[in-house]
């Protein structure tokens, strides 16, 4: 039992990153800003819940992609 809940929440936070990396992604392309291939994996790829939240949070306003990801900003 314990395997399992432990398997639950590891799917559960799984999600949830997915998710907030398919939010970013939508925000960048409503706002019209290109995407090339590696930063869109890259975005995917995370799965720091707090990395996707500050990333999301910058897609709102994020004059580029690469400005978004740039860890220094």
């Amino acid at each position: 039992a314990e395997g399992k809940a432990e398997g639950k929440a590891e799917g559960k936070a799984e999600g949830k990153a997915e998710g907030k990396a398919e939010a970013v992604i939508a925000v960048l392309q409503a706002r019209g800003i290109s995407l090339d291939d590696t930063s869109r994996a890259r975005i995917l790829a995370c799965c720091e819940l707090a990395t996707l939240d500050r990333w999301l949070v910058r897609a709102v306003t994020t004059p580029t992609a690469a400005a978004l990801l740039d860890d220094g900003a």
